[in-house]
């Protein structure tokens, strides 16, 4: 079930204060504001981005043992001997924990979308309200019902085969038993599943917020590919007075929504809406950064 009552984007309104909800914050509620909270503080934002510096240097080096990129034997072929089976088991190991502690962080905030996208709660679910049924300016809300419905249902799938994942790494934890049936099933169907269902809701979130930004440019802050193209300008010396201008768009996007946002309740979950590096949380939440 879900609210059709709003179907287009409303103009941008000033947070409605926690304390005037009606009907008031209920237990449940409040237990899920405070791990929210508690998720969204810096160091957890900092830690995300740490553990997606090691997915990105253990997932290089997963692949190059996994392709027999290496030197430090070849006998009887560069894909199987000793110590490169060793070495690669133990960054398999690392990466599939380092991705159950990307599900787990995320789960919370998951869960609660999902509770509110599928009507489980009180709250009204309609396109452009927030957990509370308020007006936000937080891009993600104002995802199509349907869109947000799928990208929510494959980030749950993530978790749930994650975990699956994980139980199968520790069942089969040595480079022999995960090479060999029944574990080199299990260990592989969950991991290549999970890892399919986190690209697939991460793109379609990207895809989806990155066209509503362009359709109203300014609203929401800065995304993805804003960044981006000023990481680009940086690395590929564009004209500075060109890259100047573009910043200086972008740092007047962020202090608006920045004074809209500051104007929030401290118990309110989105309190702290941009990450550590200053880019926009939006669905970042999901994704444990």
């Amino acid at each position: 079930y879900h609210n059709e009552r709003t179907e287009t984007l409303s103009p941008p309104l000033e947070s409605f204060s926690i304390n005037l909800l009606n009907p008031p914050r209920s237990r449940r509620e409040r237990f899920r504001d405070f791990v929210l909270r508690l998720l969204d503080r810096p160091e957890f934002q900092v830690m995300g981005l740490i553990v997606l510096f090691l997915v990105v240097a253990d997932g290089a080096l997963f692949f190059f043992f996994l392709m027999g990129w290496q030197r430090l034997c070849d006998t009887p072929a560069k894909t199987d001997c000793s110590p490169r089976n060793e070495i690669y088991n133990i960054s398999v190991e690392i990466l599939t924990l380092l991705f159950t502690y990307m599900a787990t962080v995320s789960m919370p905030w998951r869960c609660a979308n999902f509770i509110q996208i599928f009507g489980c709660g009180i709250r009204d679910n309609s396109k452009g309200l927030d957990l509370y049924g308020r007006p936000t300016n937080d891009v993600w809300f104002h995802i199509s019902w349907y869109n947000r419905a799928g990208i929510i249902a494959c980030l749950m799938l993530n978790c749930l085969l994650q975990y699956a994942n994980q139980i199968a790494r520790i069942m089969f934890h040595t480079y022999e038993t995960q090479d060999a049936p029944p574990g080199v099933y299990w260990v592989n169907v969950f991991f290549g599943s999970s890892f399919l269902f986190a690209g697939i809701g991460a793109l379609w979130s990207l895809i989806c917020s990155e066209q509503i930004r362009k359709h109203h440019a300014g609203r929401f802050g800065p995304g993805a590919s804003a960044y981006c193209v000023k990481v680009w300008n940086w690395i590929s010396c564009r004209p500075k007075q060109e890259a100047e201008t573009s910043e200086e768009e972008l740092d007047e996007s962020e202090q608006d929504l920045r004074q809209e946002e500051e104007k929030d309740d401290e118990d309110d979950p989105t309190h702290y809406p941009f990450n550590a590096l200053g880019v926009q949380r939006a669905g970042l939440r999901l994704f444990a950064m």
